[in-house]
């Protein structure tokens, strides 16, 4: 709730004149104000609360506004506030107002919160001359006007925009006049830093510390195939997150830093994990490993199938917000050493699309034949959703999935010989671990 106000607390410029913001409104949100915090508790500020149409008139000439709009005279004629407050310092209160600028800040904007929560809206002002208002006020010599805060029920659109590289921080309207706010993204604003003692890296879903994870991570969806490969390939492996039972390791292969840790089943689930390894820890490579159900006539028990693509029935892509449909691809750097050193280990394997699916049990009669139509090799639930974080992140990504049962002639694998054949795709992964190292 507070997160949304304050997405809705803007500055506004323009406003309905027909509503005017009574006096008893402003007395309640300065009564919000006066249970903020305030330095050494001095409480120094007290508040000049125009409301009257005329008051506003005379007020507004002695306020200047949107600086980075130069070219604009705003408010537009007919669209003032129907109200200020005006925030003075009381200098018998105090050592000086210097003291108390970011208690200026704290207060104004509780006022605004409790504005924006009654319906209305408003805009700190500090383009103003201190004298001329003093003067038009009629204020006492101790009284020092601070900032001014505009007023109103809001008659304007205003909309947030994210700040990518390279564009200008600078609010600006387009010709419907809709003004539009850039915002720095979060991870912009993080400083990130290297001391150990001051870096914890928890998140809500992995508490591992900084640097507790390998650049390269294989994922399988299962925690204890996790634990299974920690302990059958990595050397001195080390348990570092154990968070909900998804279990990650870091150790050693050929000398090579590793990682393993489970995904859990599902791209919402394959989203959380990898996005805080890519994003939170500084992983640069991916591996998910895990069972597939084939599909395509020419594949068998036990193939070992690469997703050079992943086509998929969910809406994960929607968040990007995207004029079209987004084509989860892998990192061809890692499939192209997957199907070298698979030659070379001489596997049975495919390389094409995987359709990652929402539903393992699907209520229509016959989900995948349009897929496998199309040429779709093989079923998963993951991958479709790692390439899509790794193609925002900006890092690399491969799924390499061994057929564990085949959806078109129903034949599967018992429990043992999955275990032993998937040891070849757990080798294949970590070969690739090694040479990318």
């Amino acid at each position: 709730m507070l997160k949304e106000l304050l997405r809705k607390n803007r500055s506004y410029r323009g406003y309905d004149q027909s509503v005017p913001v009574t006096r008893e409104q402003m007395l309640d949100m300065v009564d919000c104000a006066r249970y903020a915090p305030f330095s050494q508790n001095y409480q120094s500020f007290k508040y000049v609360l125009v409301h009257t149409r005329a008051g506003c008139d005379a007020l507004q000439p002695c306020t200047g506004w949107a600086r980075g709009l130069p070219d604009m005279t705003l408010p537009h004629p007919g669209h003032c506030p129907t109200g200020f407050i005006v925030m003075c310092y009381d200098s018998t209160i105090g050592p000086g107002v210097d003291r108390f600028w970011k208690d200026v800040g704290i207060c104004a904007q509780t006022i605004l919160l409790r504005a924006t929560e009654m319906g209305l809206g408003g805009c700190m002002i500090g383009n103003f001359n201190p004298e001329k208002v003093r003067e038009t006020l009629e204020l006492e010599e101790r009284f020092r006007p601070v900032l001014i805060i505009a007023l109103g029920k809001p008659d304007e659109t205003v909309v947030l925009t994210e700040l990518k590289p390279g564009e200008s921080y600078n609010y600006y309207r387009d010709e419907n006049d809709v003004h539009y706010v850039p915002k720095r993204p979060l991870e912009e604003l993080i400083i990130k830093l290297t001391v150990k003692e001051f870096v914890s890296m928890a998140t809500p879903h992995i508490s591992a510390e900084k640097g507790a994870f390998a650049k390269t991570v294989l994922m399988p969806g299962d925690p204890l195939r996790a634990k299974f490969i920690a302990e059958t390939y990595l050397e001195d492996p080390v348990l570092v997150n154990n968070v909900r039972g998804i279990q990650g390791y870091t150790g050693t292969y050929k000398g090579v830093p590793v990682s393993v840790m489970a995904s859990g089943m599902g791209i919402p689930s394959m989203g959380i994990y990898s996005y805080e390894l890519f994003h939170f820890y500084d992983v640069e490579n991916i591996i998910r490993i895990g069972s597939a159900g084939g599909l395509s006539p020419n594949l068998k028990l036990r193939d070992i199938v690469i997703g050079m693509g992943a086509c998929t029935n969910s809406n994960y892509a929607s968040q990007f917000c995207l004029d079209g449909s987004f084509a989860p691809i892998c990192s061809y750097d890692l499939l192209e050493r997957a199907v070298c050193r698979g030659r070379e280990m001489g596997l049975r394997m495919q390389v094409g699309n995987l359709l990652s699916s929402d539903a393992f049990y699907n209520a229509r009669p016959d989900p995948n034949r349009g897929w496998l139509d199309m040429g779709v090799l093989a079923v998963e639930m993951e991958a479709a959703g790692l390439y899509m974080n790794a193609a925002k992140a900006g890092k690399r990504a491969l799924a390499i999935c061994t057929i564990s049962d085949h959806i078109i002639t129903g034949e599967a694998l018992d429990a043992e010989a999955r275990q032993n054949t998937f040891t070849q795709m757990m080798e294949l992964a970590l070969s690739v671990a090694v040479d990318i190292a």
